[in-house]
């Protein structure tokens, strides 16, 4: 398996393109495959039932972090910490994933991240261009990577401002490279 969005994609076409959940068992493990909105929305609010943090502490240990790291990553705030910003003691993990959550589900984290990444593009014309039209006059491109690029870079710049450009222009591209073949990290 060398293209996780073309077994994807296979997958929806052998269940007619009916978006409805797929589960994909590989070597022992089951990866769930969720593309409507509506059950993404569910996945994320039904967290007794489908839950991350085994399959996230695997990662985490897969790539070096040890497991005394992860254990207290998950582990609910000791009782003698208090933090105003965490008065019911969650786990630091809980709390990245709720703030994911927050962001990127539809409503107002969602519509501020979205009118900053605008706001970058427009004030970052340069992002849109780089390919030099051929001989032909035209430019034969991937579309699923230029939008992914642009994304990415727009995303980099909202969130980090330039701070990540100074400390290696082709960051992006890096992330885009790992984006392609950290799937592959599970195996």
């Amino acid at each position: 398996m060398n293209d996780s969005q073309k077994l994807f994609n296979r997958a929806r076409q052998h269940f007619d393109n009916t978006n409805q959940p797929v589960q994909l068992a590989l070597f022992g493990t089951s990866i769930y495959f969720v593309s409507r909105a509506e059950d993404v929305s569910e996945a994320y609010r039904n967290t007794r039932m489908l839950t991350v943090d085994e399959f996230y502490q695997r990662v985490f240990i897969s790539m070096g972090t040890s497991v005394a790291s992860v254990q207290q990553v998950f582990a609910p705030l000791p009782a003698g910490i208090k933090d105003p910003e965490n008065t019911q003691g969650k786990p630091v993990a809980k709390l990245a994933r709720e703030l994911q959550i927050a962001q990127l589900q539809p409503g107002p984290g969602l519509d501020a991240l979205e009118r900053a990444q605008l706001g970058y593009m427009e004030c970052h014309p340069d992002l849109l261009a780089g390919e030099v039209p051929s001989q032909k006059g035209s430019v034969e491109m991937s579309l699923w990577h230029w939008c992914a690029d642009l994304n990415v870079r727009a995303a980099q710049g909202t969130c980090f401002g330039s701070a990540l450009d100074r400390l290696d222009p082709e960051l992006p591209q890096k992330f885009l490279e790992f984006d392609d073949l950290s799937w592959k990290l599970l195996y």
